[in-house]
């Protein structure tokens, strides 16, 4: 299994235009969510959890959702943004497993705003996670988990242990069966 972390890859992007362009809603009490397809869907990534009903791409989603089809040859085609305000807001430990994912692409996280760190375990180990399974997501930085690693592993985004402003995630994925 092979993690890409690439810095520094969108940095002309500003968490303000996302923050106000993005109609997010709010399922979750930690924190602001939307989801994005290049044609209607519905997505439940939690058993009966709340139903996201897919918005337009706006430009600046689908312009980067274009770089990272070219960049990293895979068909990404849906983003799930989650927008946390504070370092209060945080995301558990989960994968991105939902039937409707395709685990053979890889899936795609561009960051914006405050840095905040991402932690992967794999799904039978408890305990501390090593720093090796930590990542600092930079500003315009780009993490991309391997085909399979939903699979495999689980992932989280912490609550801060200081004050921190707002972050907003772009978690790029394939929808099965569009070829």
């Amino acid at each position: 299994m092979r993690i890409i972390y690439q810095p520094e890859s969108f940095t002309a992007t500003k968490v303000s235009d996302l923050i106000n362009e993005v109609p997010w809603v709010s399922e979750q009490a930690r924190r602001k969510e939307c989801f994005m397809s290049d044609e209607p869907r519905e997505y439940q990534y939690i058993e009966n959890g709340p139903i996201y009903y897919s918005v337009p791409f706006i430009p600046a989603v689908e312009y980067i959702r274009i770089v990272v089809n070219y960049i990293y040859q895979c068909r990404m085609n849906v983003c799930f943004l989650n927008y946390y305000e504070d370092q209060n807001q945080a995301l558990g430990w989960h994968a991105d497993d939902a039937p409707q994912i395709d685990q053979t692409e890889p899936i795609v996280v561009v960051s914006f705003g405050q840095a905040r760190e991402i932690w992967w375990r794999r799904k039978d180990e408890k305990g501390v996670v090593p720093p090796e399974q930590r990542q600092l997501l930079e500003y315009g930085s780009v993490f991309v988990m391997p085909p399979g690693m939903q699979d495999t592993h689980f992932h989280r985004i912490p609550k801060g242990d200081r004050a921190m402003g707002p972050r907003v995630s772009l978690t790029y994925r394939c929808w099965k069966g569009d070829k």
